[in-house]
């Protein structure tokens, strides 16, 4: 793994307000998962443990509270030359993302 990814921390552009009120502590309330060989280039997945949705918020008829939504970002290899993905996603989806490629760390 690259220096340059050793150093880095996830979500810190996200949070700044967070950051900010905590006295500039970095934001490290995520899940990082290295990948060691996989088709598809990936070398590290963040996973935020903080759910974009409010605790509070209503559902409602058809939607599962576990299918809430969390940001991620998928870093891929050098040499592949993709940027990082940052996206979001349902639990679900990140299930199967980690139980494809992740192994937690």
């Amino acid at each position: 793994m690259s220096k340059q990814l050793q150093n880095y921390l996830p979500f810190q552009n996200r949070y700044k307000k967070e950051i900010i009120l905590n006295y500039g502590r970095p934001y490290t309330n995520y899940t990082t998962y290295n990948l060691i060989d996989n088709e598809d280039n990936i070398t590290v997945i963040y996973v935020d443990n903080k759910s974009c949705i409010d605790d509070d918020f209503d559902f409602g008829p058809g939607q599962l509270p576990e299918n809430k939504v969390y940001y991620v970002e998928i870093h891929y290899t050098p040499s592949s030359n993709i940027p990082k993905l940052e996206n979001i996603m349902i639990n679900h989806h990140i299930d199967t993302l980690i139980n494809k490629y992740g192994c937690k760390v």
